[in-house]
């Protein structure tokens, strides 16, 4: 993630349209990213290890993107 918090804006505007993301959107999203977004998406990421104790409960999302 250091890497990606050092980039350009330009450049992660560059690998989000790379995955896929709108270039209108990319170019926010790559704006808006920091050190804090990047500590919160690798805790999400980590948690994951975890989904397996959320069982029954789980279902997933009809939200667009999720």
């Amino acid at each position: 993630m250091d890497t990606v918090v050092d980039s350009s804006d330009a450049d992660r505007a560059a690998l989000l349209a790379g995955a896929g993301v709108p270039e209108d959107g990319a170019a926010e999203m790559a704006a808006a990213f920091d050190r804090t977004m990047a500590d919160a998406i690798l805790a999400l990421y980590r948690s994951s290890a975890r989904v397996g104790e959320w069982g029954p409960r789980w279902t997933p999302s009809r939200a667009p993107g999720w």
